[in-house]
């Protein structure tokens, strides 16, 4: 029996590359002499090698993780900075809009509306009529203020004339008002129809175009095929033709209350 073999078995748990050392050696000695333990020399070789091997797959993964973490890390992108204006001082035009929205032209406060981004300051300060209201065009603007100031008249409504502004088109009478009053309604101009049968549709639209297209650009200071308002007419009805009404009525419509005047607006 090799002695070396029965050591390489022996001290394979405690010293593995002692008894792997001592395993190879006891084989070359078996082979040369014949000694019994052959068997005991593997088992101290492959024994003693499994610690060899585990340590050696820990100092592979330290290396390996201390690589990784030694790389070179990079700051996320910086935001992009966006250059639109969005608070008071970013744009000369808007700042201007703002000052006078804020000294009460409530047209102002509708142009910085329009005319700035969604989202900014701008847009919520023409939006609440300069914090006067919680939004919606300075329907509500400064009611008190509004009150005292009311001059509406009752008039008829064939007798409506340009810069009067009016809720209700509806009905014969009409109340008028100050255009920095909330309104629907503001007359731009009005012109009579020749006498005779009642014309077609086609041809009373084919008049009001002629009249109201050029009075527009002259009322408002901006050509009716650049403008962002809504224009509208009031026009005979048949029985009205038969009773004697000749009258159109050219206006500046809205779909909610507005205050101000379009006039001179050259919006």
């Amino acid at each position: 029996m090799n002695i070396l073999a029965v050591l390489s078995l022996c001290l394979s748990p405690i010293l593995g590359g002692v008894s792997v050392v001592l395993g190879i050696i006891a084989q070359v000695q078996i082979k040369r002499t014949g000694e019994r333990g052959r068997g005991l020399a593997i088992a101290g070789i492959v024994v003693g090698a499994i610690p060899a091997v585990i340590v050696s797959i820990i100092v592979l993964g330290a290396i390996i993780a201390e690589i990784l973490d030694s790389r070179p890390s990079f700051p996320d992108p910086a935001p992009s900075i966006s250059s639109s204006p969005s608070n008071y001082g970013d744009d000369d035009d808007l700042d201007v809009l703002w000052d006078d929205c804020a000294d009460g032209d409530y047209g102002s406060c509708e142009d910085l509306y329009y005319e700035s981004d969604v989202g900014t300051q701008y847009e919520d300060f023409g939006w609440t009529c300069g914090d006067r209201t919680t939004g919606g065009m300075c329907a509500d603007a400064d009611a008190d203020a509004d009150a005292d100031a009311d001059t509406s008249t009752t008039v008829v409504f064939n007798d409506v004339r340009p810069g009067d502004c009016f809720i209700d088109g509806s009905s014969v009478l009409v109340t008028v008002s100050d255009c920095a009053l909330p309104h629907l309604f503001e007359a731009y101009h009005s012109f009579e129809m020749t006498d005779g049968p009642l014309p077609s549709e086609e041809a009373m639209d084919a008049q009001e175009d002629t009249e109201c297209d050029s009075a527009f650009d002259e009322y408002v200071g901006i050509s009716h095929d650049e403008t962002r308002l809504q224009r509208s007419t009031f026009q005979p009805t048949e029985e009205s033709w038969s009773a004697g009404d000749r009258t159109i009525i050219c206006v500046i419509e809205s779909d909610t209350p507005v205050t101000g005047a379009a006039r001179n607006s050259a919006r």
